[in-house]
């Protein structure tokens, strides 16, 4: 029986050893993909900041394209 025990704790130490490096990797995993994560975040949020102030630009730019025509219109009534 002592070899059975001995072969069983052989066996435990090698499992606990083994779940130890799985469980470091699994969190060296996770870290990273909060990183990724957060890095997804600022640059969507640059993408709709700069979606937006594309935007108002043009939006800018068509209200001066139209304010020179309507005071021609009025101008020539």
């Amino acid at each position: 029986m002592a070899l059975e025990e001995t072969i069983r704790e052989m066996i435990k130490e090698e499992l606990k050893a083994q779940l130890g490096e799985q469980f470091g990797e699994l969190s060296s995993l996770s870290s990273r993909m909060d990183a990724l994560e957060k890095e997804l975040k600022e640059k969507w949020g640059l993408v709709l900041s700069l979606r937006k102030h594309t935007l108002d630009q043009l939006m800018l730019e068509y209200r001066n394209l139209k304010e020179p025509e309507s005071q021609n219109l009025n101008a020539e009534v």
